[in-house]
């Protein structure tokens, strides 16, 4: 009966051009981690990187959706690290490092900031200040360790970085930079990136500059998540890049996966 009711329901939204879609339909569009298990073979991926993993959020769904991959977990603060380390414990497939990613090997200073989630190796602009308000005020600064990436996977040289995850309040092109090796190999599959179109710590690469690293690397942009405004401007969002031999290879999955002239997923998906 239900199914009837919505094939009617249809029918009358499309009536009036408009259409009718379920609120998780929707919601899991707009997660780039479940859309990147509809864009990859999770059976085939092994190694994931979550770079400023916080307390472990992502690399709990990451390691929920992949069931075959080793999350490795790089987040420099002690007090995330405390929890991040507690889910570890009950996950072996989380693997914790209490680094900051960046281009070279070293001892940084880390900012601590009112709102702990936008701790960061750089400090807060003006402008941040005029978005943010005091969300960004500096609290204290404490000494933390920095390593490239390509030094951190040296044990694993043969494997490929399934996805890349980073989030590192602007510190992404750096890290970027760090994994230069890396890149250059191919071997890096796909990268989440949280990219901010406004300059909100001092230093910070334009995203333009972001991007474009990324897109020399082969890997392109499949599309825009969890989009961010102020005063109707963009100011944040998650960018999902995909190196172009992995998107020639999935084009069957995401034909399956999702309407062919939407970035909305094909609820028949979802419910696999």
């Amino acid at each position: 009966m239900l199914k009837y009711i919505r094939v009617f329901l249809t029918k009358v939204f499309s009536f009036f051009n408009y259409e009718l879609r379920s609120k998780n339909q929707y919601k899991l569009s707009d997660d780039p981690v479940f859309v990147l298990s509809k864009i990859l073979e999770p059976e085939n991926v092994n190694l994931i990187i979550d770079g400023g993993a916080s307390i472990g959020d992502t690399s709990q769904k990451l390691s929920k959706l992949f069931p075959y991959a080793k999350v490795h977990a790089f987040e420099p603060f002690p007090k995330f690290l405390n929890v991040l380390y507690e889910k570890a414990n009950q996950n072996p497939r989380i693997i914790v490092h209490p680094l900051a990613l960046g281009k070279e090997n070293c001892k940084k200073r880390f900012n601590i900031n009112l709102s702990e989630g936008t701790n960061s190796l750089l400090q807060p602009s003006q402008k941040s200040k005029e978005i943010y308000g005091a969300l960004m005020e500096p609290e204290a600064t404490i000494e933390v360790s920095q390593k490239k990436l390509d030094d951190c996977i040296k044990s694993t040289i043969n494997q490929n970085i399934d996805i890349l995850k980073l989030d590192l309040q602007g510190g992404e092109l750096d890290a970027l930079k760090g994994a230069e090796k890396l890149f250059k190999a191919g071997r890096v599959k796909a990268i989440l990136c949280e990219l901010m179109f406004e300059k909100a710590y001092q230093g910070q690469a334009s995203w333009i500059e972001l991007a474009s690293l990324i897109e020399d690397y082969g890997l392109r942009l499949f599309n825009i998540y969890q989009k961010h405004h102020y005063n109707g401007q963009i100011i944040q969002a998650d960018l999902l890049f995909i190196h172009s031999s992995v998107l020639e290879m999935s084009k069957e999955k995401r034909t399956i996966s999702f309407h062919k002239f939407s970035d909305i997923l094909n609820s028949q998906s979802i419910q696999e």
